[in-house]
């Protein structure tokens, strides 16, 4: 009796292998085309503003359930991302994905940050707040 496949038999494994690595192939393409993550851009946001040494912090708005169910709001709804300080000015940073919408909360929180004197910027990568720093140094407002 041979210990060995039939020839029409194929190779499963290598064909599930081969799938595997199509697939793979299939969703790196999908993420290349949709662009950066929002989580990916709030990082990349932070690293810049942190290599730049501005004053700048991260703040969290949601509803947290602690371990006894009591539910724990934190931040104002429609908060952005980042708050940072340059030159003087406050400046609101929400970061999004390339398709990324704001919410109800977020336009109309935008509209009294920016009624208060402050300045918003929705952030779809980390050179779109590079250009604003580079206009708030310079006092290009």
């Amino acid at each position: 009796m041979s210990t060995t496949a039939p020839d029409w038999w194929g190779d499963p494994l290598g064909d599930a292998v081969a799938a595997y690595d199509a697939e793979q192939e299939r969703r790196r393409e999908l993420r290349a085309r949709r662009g950066p993550r929002e989580a990916t851009v709030l990082a990349s946001v932070l690293r810049l503003l942190k290599r730049r040494g501005v004053l700048h912090w991260r703040q969290q708005v949601g509803v947290f359930l602690t371990p006894g169910g009591v539910k724990i709001h934190v931040g104002t709804i429609g908060m952005p991302d980042i708050i940072a300080v340059v030159a003087g000015r406050v400046i609101g940073i929400e970061c999004k994905a390339r398709h990324g919408r704001q919410s109800p909360a977020q336009r109309k929180f935008k509209e009294r940050f920016e009624a208060a004197g402050g300045r918003y910027i929705i952030a779809r990568a980390a050179a779109d707040v590079e250009k604003l720093l580079e206009g708030e140094d310079r006092h290009e407002i």
